[in-house]
């Protein structure tokens, strides 16, 4: 697990007490709208939908945050995120992802990063 977390340079720290992430990638940006934990569950229950070949039984493959306007789309193998911009109300998604990644790599790292919510003890 800490293989890959530096391998995407992505830091986990305690900011006067509440979990934050040091954002060195687009990554990690996108991994910080993941603030709670029944979120981030909902989301790891359908990255296994995904990954056990169930992609259609996912309600809305998109997952984002408006506030940071990015916008996660869910594949059966992999994780796209875009970024968006929103003009009359409508939401308008970048042609080309900020990145792609596998996943089982991105799992790993949410899963991390409840981990250190937990630890934490802030939403306790």
């Amino acid at each position: 697990m800490q293989d890959l977390l530096n391998r995407f340079q992505i830091n986990f720290y305690k900011n006067n007490g509440c979990p934050s992430i040091i954002c060195h990638n687009d990554i990690s940006r996108y991994l910080y709208i993941w603030r709670t934990e029944d979120i981030i569950i909902d989301f790891l229950n359908n990255i296994d939908l995904c990954l056990s070949g169930k992609y259609e039984e996912i309600e809305d493959p998109w997952w984002d945050d408006g506030l940071i306007k990015l916008y996660g789309n869910l594949q059966p193998s992999y994780l796209q995120v875009f970024t968006s911009d929103r003009i009359d109300d409508k939401v308008i998604l970048d042609k080309t992802p900020l990145f792609t990644i596998p996943l089982t790599e991105f799992k790993v790292i949410l899963i991390a990063w409840k981990e250190f919510i937990n630890k934490s003890g802030f939403y306790k």
